[in-house]
């Protein structure tokens, strides 16, 4: 189901934008799980996520999709966003699996100030009984 909001989110932000393509912000994305298949529909993905070993997963995932070129593992997390990714540089911000493991999930959620573009989607996972996969908003 997430997959399925998330790709319809995407194609409206491509008519949106008038753009083939957008640039897409994973913060926490790990290994990939969003990212590669995003990549797939031929979006540039940022991956940002404090765990070398997952960012190593990631880029060997995209890879073997032959996707390399299209996603860039970043070492950092959702507190220091902003010291590795540009504000305003993305059409779109996935936020999923991140909150649940912060101490004050409101400081990396979507609602600070947006590593996005104006009027662009964004997606989170919240810390509560919706589960690691249901989105907020978009």
């Amino acid at each position: 189901m997430v997959w399925e909001v998330l790709k319809e989110a995407l194609d409206r932000q491509v008519k949106t934008t008038g753009r083939r393509s957008l640039d897409v912000l994973d913060s926490g994305g790990g290994s990939g799980n969003f990212a590669v298949p995003v990549a797939r529909l031929g979006h540039r993905v940022t991956v940002v996520d404090p765990s070398p070993n997952a960012l190593f997963a990631l880029e060997r995932r995209a890879a073997e999709a032959g996707v390399a070129d299209l996603v860039t593992g970043v070492q950092g997390d959702a507190l220091g966003l902003f010291d590795v990714v540009d504000r305003g540089a993305y059409d779109a911000v996935l936020l999923h699996g991140v909150l649940e493991h912060m101490d004050d999930p409101a400081e990396g959620s979507p609602a600070s100030p947006p590593p996005c573009a104006p009027r662009a989607p964004s997606a989170c996972s919240p810390p509560d009984s919706a589960g690691p996969s249901s989105p907020v908003h978009w």
